[in-house]
C-alpha cells in the first residue's frame, strides 16, 4: 500500500474546484499559490510545492526550479518531483544541480525527474505508441462496489488509461486487430474500497481497486488489486472529496504493477 502524508490546510483546494480537469488555472489563482512558495511556514510551502505538482501546469516551472534551493530537504524532495510530473525540458539544467543534493531523498526524487523528463521527450504519438507496443490493452468495464465509489468511475478509466499509456511496450486500443509481435489484452476494474477515517486531526482515505486481465476471447488471465492511503490534517468537505481522488489515483498505480508483472511473463 501507498501512503503520502500531507499536512495543513490547503491541500488540493484547486483540485477539489474541479480546477484540474476543467482545464488550466486561472493566472490569479496559479499565482496565489505560487507566492506561497515563499511562505514563512514549511508546511504551507509543502502544500503548495504538492499541489503545483498535481496540477501539472508549466506555468508554474520557473517557480518550482526555485523551490530546489528550499532550506527544507521535503519541500526540494517535492519540487523536483513535481518538475519531473510536468516535464519540461527547460528544468533538465536546475535539477542536474540538485544531484549533488545533502539529502538522500531529494538526489532520488531529482534523478526519477530527469529520467521522467527524458522519458517525456521520447514519447511517441498514441498512433505510433500503438504500432510499437508489445502488448495492446482494451479497456473494458469499469465499476465500483461502493456508493462513494460510483462517482470516480470515469476517473478509474481516465487513470487505466493515463498509467498504461506511459508504460514502456504498451498501449491503449480501440481496435480489434494486432501486428505481428503483438499480443492483446482486456483490462476491466472495479472501486472495490473506498473509506476514510479520523484519527485525531489527520483524516485517512483507503482506496483499493481490482484488475482483471482477460484475452480477446473472454478467458480470465489474471486476477490482482492495488491499494493506496491518503492522509490530510483537518480537511474540510470538499477537501475530503479531493482525498477520494488522489487514493483512487495511487491505488491505480498500485494495481499497475501487478498488471506489469503479469505481462512480464507473457
Amino acid at each position: 500500500m501507498h501512503r503520502l502524508l500531507c499536512a495543513g490546510l490547503i491541500v488540493l483546494v484547486w483540485l477539489c474546484q474541479g480546477e484540474a480537469t476543467a482545464g488550466p488555472l486561472r493566472a490569479d489563482r496559479l499565482n496565489k499559490i505560487i507566492r506561497l512558495l515563499s511562505d514563512n511556514d514549511m508546511k504551507v510551502r509543502l502544500q503548495a510545492v504538492f499541489v503545483l505538482g498535481k496540477l501539472r501546469d508549466g506555468r508554474s516551472v520557473p517557480a518550482l526550479i526555485n523551490a530546489l534551493n528550499d532550506k527544507n530537504h521535503t519541500v526540494r524532495s517535492l519540487a523536483a518531483y513535481a518538475l519531473g510530473q510536468i516535464g519540461d525540458s527547460v528544468a533538465v539544467r536546475p535539477l542536474s544541480r540538485r544531484r549533488g543534493d545533502r539529502h538522500p531523498q531529494v538526489r532520488r526524487h531529482v534523478r526519477a525527474a530527469l529520467q521522467r523528463i527524458k522519458q517525456a521527450r521520447k514519447k511517441p504519438t498514441a498512433a505510433v505508441a500503438a504500432k510499437k507496443a508489445r502488448f495492446l490493452l482494451r479497456l473494458r468495464s469499469m465499476s465500483a462496489k461502493t456508493d462513494n465509489g460510483r462517482p470516480l468511475i470515469g476517473q478509474l478509466r481516465k487513470e487505466w488509461a493515463k498509467i498504461v499509456g506511459a508504460t514502456s511496450g504498451m498501449a491503449v486500443t480501440q481496435g480489434t486487430k494486432t501486428r505481428r509481435g503483438q499480443k492483446m489484452f482486456e483490462i476491466t476494474s472495479t472501486i472495490t474500497e473506498l473509506i476514510g477515517r479520523r484519527n485525531g486531526a489527520m483524516v485517512a482515505m483507503t482506496c483499493r481497486v481490482s484488475v482483471v486481465v482477460g484475452s480477446a476471447t473472454g478467458s480470465i488471465l489474471m486476477m490482482g488489486s492495488g491499494g493506496a492511503t491518503v492522509e490530510v490534517s483537518r480537511p474540510s468537505p470538499r477537501q475530503t472529496l479531493a482525498l477520494r481522488s488522489n487514493a483512487l489515483e495511487l491505488a491505480v498505480q498500485s494495481a499497475h504493477k501487478n498488471l506489469v508483472r503479469f505481462l512480464r511473463t507473457r
